[in-house]
């Protein structure tokens, strides 16, 4: 008999005394002891016709696939509009810096020069930006470089900008560490919810904050409350077409609602979305899709975004029915309850458990 220790299962107390593989840690580092094991015991192989007797041991997956057309949605939302030129203003000082609230939520500027920054619209008037007045401007699709910078980046660049001023704007927030993670805080809503359209073209809804128990051998009990959060990121369709990838994520608070930076987060983060299946995978990339495209657009942005996520219509549908997960949901629960053991690389290998409420 040999013992593999999986996730946080523990041996009885027939089985306590034997040596276990470590399945807990990794899975290719146990199979690879595994398989060594075995080797080492002249453990004889299997059959020749191994392969056809793995595939019967499975479902044929009759009932599975329709005949039923079936739209995809992805996870890219595409920018339908971009301004054709770039607007080029006069800057009063050499350090021109984009953290800056000023910047971050009133203008997408990048600079190109130590005197010049490039923009899609012009400046807000306010006197602490040190901005002189519009110099110029440049047809980005037909001139490859401007001060040895290429057009296509600035451009790219100045969209992500732009998205980030009107989600600041909006009452969401972004991440100290990540800069393309955006988060909500439970007071954006009246009732700790955000309200939308789930596929099916029915309102739901999913919660803004839930709550996470984090169980330690020999230590107390740590409440850990996780906020919804996505990431907005770049995809190329084409070299003029441009769209936005939403991913869903999390953001970790301590009940002082302290953002959580450590090492745990990771570990955190990956065992709470494991859950994360087709449904409610996509009702929270639907609930981001939302917040983006109804974010009011800052004055003269030029920014026109797509009204819905990019879709694919399929010949053939799955039946999730039959796969045992519902065509739709009217509302999204919280995450279900999940027990862990921490399975980082981090110096210390202690097991921990979570417990979603």
């Amino acid at each position: 008999m040999i013992p593999l220790k999986v996730d946080s299962v523990e041996l009885d107390w027939l089985t306590t005394d034997l040596t276990y593989l470590p399945f807990n840690a990794g899975w290719s580092n146990g199979w690879r002891q595994l398989l060594n094991k075995l080797e080492s015991l002249d453990t004889p192989r299997s059959l020749g016709t191994h392969s056809e007797l793995a595939a019967l041991s499975f479902d044929a997956g009759e009932g599975l696939v329709s005949d039923k057309s079936e739209s995809i949605i992805c996870n890219a939302l595409p920018i339908q509009k971009i301004p054709k030129y770039l607007s080029i203003f006069g800057l009063k000082r050499a350090s021109f810096n984009n953290a800056d609230k000023i910047i971050d939520v009133n203008w997408a500027a990048f600079q190109v020069s130590e005197s010049e920054v490039a923009a899609f619209g012009p400046p807000p008037n306010d006197p602490k930006l040190k901005i002189w007045g519009r110099k110029g401007s440049v047809e980005w699709r037909r001139q490859d470089e401007y001060e040895g910078i290429i057009t296509a980046n600035i451009v790219r660049d100045l969209i992500e900008r732009t998205l980030r001023a009107r989600l600041l704007r909006a009452g969401l927030h972004r991440h100290p560490k990540r800069d393309r993670t955006y988060y909500l805080l439970p007071a954006y809503s009246s009732d700790g919810k955000l309200h939308f359209r789930g596929r099916t073209g029915k309102n739901t809804w999913c919660k803004i904050q839930g709550q996470t128990k984090i169980v330690r051998l020999g230590k107390p009990a740590e409440q850990v409350r996780h906020l919804f959060a996505f990431d907005l990121l770049r995809w190329h369709m084409t070299r003029d077409e441009v769209a936005i990838q939403i991913r869903p994520n999390l953001v970790f608070t301590d009940t002082a609602d302290n953002l959580i930076l450590d090492e745990k987060v990771g570990s955190l983060r990956r065992r709470l979305t494991k859950s994360w299946w087709n449904d409610k995978w996509l009702n929270r990339l639907l609930a981001a899709a939302d917040l983006v495209t109804h974010a009011e657009p800052i004055p003269d942005d030029g920014i026109v975004l797509g009204d819905q996520l990019l879709r694919i219509e399929a010949e053939k549908s799955l039946n999730e029915l039959a796969l045992g997960q519902e065509a739709d949901a009217d509302q999204e629960d919280d995450l279900p309850e999940v027990q862990i053991q921490d399975d980082d690389d981090d110096d210390d290998d202690e097991e921990f458990s979570v417990e979603a409420e």
